[in-house]
């Protein structure tokens, strides 16, 4: 099947990384005159975009006595041309090591950042710290996550945001600079994925039209989602300052790890290759359409969207940042509703694969073909999901977040 891995493949991945790579991460932490063992875990990360390695590196003195192990996730591309050409991995990659250098290095909010080598896509790899085994875990549901969950989430981004803001503002230069280094992976006017969201766009409005809605509003939202890859995504990754902020820009269940604590839950990020320099809104609407609870996003907004704010208020107050009177709850709320169909477009884009309807690997594999991929893309989860997107447009309309459209 394409873009699976055989038993080669994984054997010749791990002598690579053993031999070339790992030396390189002793290297940077100058224990080149350890001896150092090597434990690879079983390879059950395979991923159509990565694959991940565990290893355990343990150092041994002279005396022979174990001194530090450490537990690493080694994240590579996939062996095949068409993935890397088509989804732009390579620029994933370049993106998240920007990220660790310039941005989160020495960062105990985010994974240690170990090693990076992006120049040939054949030695493309990245070594990190394995958050698993300080006890972080994921969210075990895929969708409507509990509460609990989605507000420790958004404490962490807002703490994310937080950080862009102050770095913004403190070191201007470096971060103009980081802002110009990062490059757009996936919105690319012209590509496949611009297709496929101009065609998926109306398919709430299809629903809609079947059920006998209000043909006005119908009408207006056929306009606006017909072209939904510029009216809303490029729409909200356009920076406006203020509140332009550096994005995680996948800002989902898959990219937030939790650990149970006597004080609570912890939350910690990964997978920043992705990052875009656009509103503060494309990570919270994302999280809380494609993996929220439509009740929670109505009953339970203010107490999500404060829970955000509080968080990047206390990470300004920690870090004794003043400059904050344009980023008050009612700016940044305004902001959200402006962009929040971003989130709402992704989900119509990737919630059918999360409610099960198509497996991730057959649905990326569907996309490299993407003019037959449009149509499946359109009806996967069949009346299930058009209705379920339908109420969503609708929930935008009734919680003022359409009213840039409508009025």
């Amino acid at each position: 099947m394409f873009g699976s891995m055989t038993m080669s493949d994984v054997e010749f991945l791990i002598k690579w990384l053993e031999t070339e790579v790992v030396p390189k991460v002793v290297d940077t932490l100058n224990k080149q005159y350890y001896k150092v063992k090597c434990t690879w875990s079983p390879v059950e990360n395979v991923y159509f975009l990565s694959y991940v390695f565990f290893v355990d590196l343990t150092f041994i003195n002279e005396l022979d006595i174990v001194e530090e192990t450490l537990h690493l996730a080694i994240k590579t591309p996939p062996p095949f041309t068409e993935v890397i050409e088509r989804f732009r991995t390579e620029i994933l990659y370049e993106n998240e090591i920007i990220f660790y250098q310039h941005i989160a290095k020495n960062n105990k909010s985010f994974p240690k950042f170990y090693y990076g080598a992006c120049e040939d896509m054949k030695k493309t790899v990245i070594v990190m710290e394995n958050i698993c085994k300080m006890g972080f875990k994921l969210c075990p549901e895929l969708y409507d996550i509990p509460l609990k969950y989605i507000i420790n989430s958004v404490r962490e981004i807002g703490r994310f945001h937080a950080m862009g803001y102050i770095m913004k503002e403190r070191s201007p230069e470096q971060f103009i600079t980081v802002c110009k280094s990062i490059q757009e992976s996936r919105l690319i006017p012209g590509k496949s994925f611009h297709h496929i969201i101009n065609t998926i766009g109306t398919r709430p409005v299809e629903w809609l039209r079947k059920i006998n809605y209000d043909s006005d509003f119908c009408d207006k939202m056929d306009n606006y989602l017909g072209d939904a890859f510029n009216t809303i995504l490029l729409d909200a990754i356009k920076p406006v300052e203020p509140l332009a902020v550096l994005c995680h820009g996948d800002f989902t269940r898959s990219n937030i790890f939790f650990r149970e604590t006597s004080n609570g839950v912890d939350a910690m990020l990964i997978d920043f290759g992705m990052i875009t320099y656009a509103s503060p809104s494309i990570d919270l609407s994302t999280l809380l359409y494609l993996n929220g609870s439509s009740n929670d996003r109505k009953e339970k907004f203010h107490e999500i969207f404060r829970a955000y704010h509080d968080s990047m208020f206390n990470y300004f107050h920690e870090a004794k940042f003043t400059n904050i009177k344009q980023y008050s709850f009612d700016n940044m709320v305004k902001d959200y509703k402006r962009h929040a169909a971003y989130g709402f477009i992704i989900a119509v884009y990737f919630l059918p694969v999360l409610r099960g309807f198509c497996d991730s690997s057959q649905d990326s594999q569907h996309e490299l073909h993407h003019e037959e991929s449009m149509q499946t893309k359109r009806t996967m989860g069949g009346d299930v999901m058009s209705s379920i997107f339908a109420d969503m447009l609708v929930e935008l309309r009734d919680t003022g977040c359409l009213d840039h459209v409508l009025n």
